[in-house]
């Protein structure tokens, strides 16, 4: 009886492993069948990767340009209001030379 036993596993063994054999045939196949398309998603992948990077390091480039520019306006924004003072100055000072000058007009 153990040898009708062992022999009935070794025939089950033999068929489930022929079973599992075709199961990986047909998965390596399936593989081998999307390499193609594996490789090409790879190199599109690489270069979606390439261009982000760069354009990270662009981006890094054009947020360190506004800053510089918005420096440079703050500085014109500060030069303006100097020139609004002194434009103030300038009519004070000829309000003021034009009363002297009537005033020693009069005299």
């Amino acid at each position: 009886a153990s040898y009708l036993e062992a022999s009935d596993n070794i025939e089950q063994l033999a068929a489930e492993n022929a079973k599992l054999k075709q199961e990986l045939d047909s998965i390596l196949r399936e593989l081998e069948g999307k390499a193609p398309m594996i490789i090409a998603n790879q190199r599109e992948f690489c270069e979606i990767q390439k261009a982000f990077n760069k354009t990270c390091v662009d981006l890094e480039k054009v947020m360190e340009e506004n800053a510089h520019l918005k420096t440079e306006l703050e500085g014109t924004a500060d030069l303006r209001n100097k020139c609004g003072h002194l434009e103030q100055e300038n009519k004070d000072l000829c309000f003021q030379l034009r009363a002297v000058l009537a005033e020693q007009l009069q005299e």
